[in-house]
């Protein structure tokens, strides 16, 4: 993958705590821009101690109503994850893929 780039996220933040809003925004907005440069994105969570529910929830909501949910699936990795955190992002994921699952069949039935 020549086209990957690496965003470790304790020094994004410049913090071992991902734990706001903002902060998954700061993220967010990091890797929005890498992916519309056509980048596949490994997220590393290495030097993170906490990680508060919000941050991944909010991180994963905003890019996967912005490029869906099989583009991030096929463009995004996560790694390092604390086990919590890697037990919460897939909660999450499974989650939005049903949300994204609900709209397309009720924008069929509405068609």
């Amino acid at each position: 993958m020549n086209d990957t780039k690496i965003v470790t996220i304790s020094i994004l933040l410049n913090s071992h705590l991902a734990i706001s809003t903002d902060d998954a925004k700061k993220v967010y907005n990091f890797i929005k821009l890498s992916l519309k440069n056509n980048k596949n994105i490994i997220i590393s969570f290495k030097g993170i101690d906490t990680v508060i529910t919000v941050f991944p929830t909010i991180l994963m909501t905003l890019l996967y109503k912005k490029f869906g949910v099989k583009f991030i699936e096929n463009k995004v990795k996560f790694i390092d994850l604390p086990e919590i955190g890697e037990e919460l992002l897939t909660l999450i994921k499974k989650r939005l893929q049903h949300l994204e699952r609900d709209k397309n069949e009720s924008s069929r039935t509405i068609n």
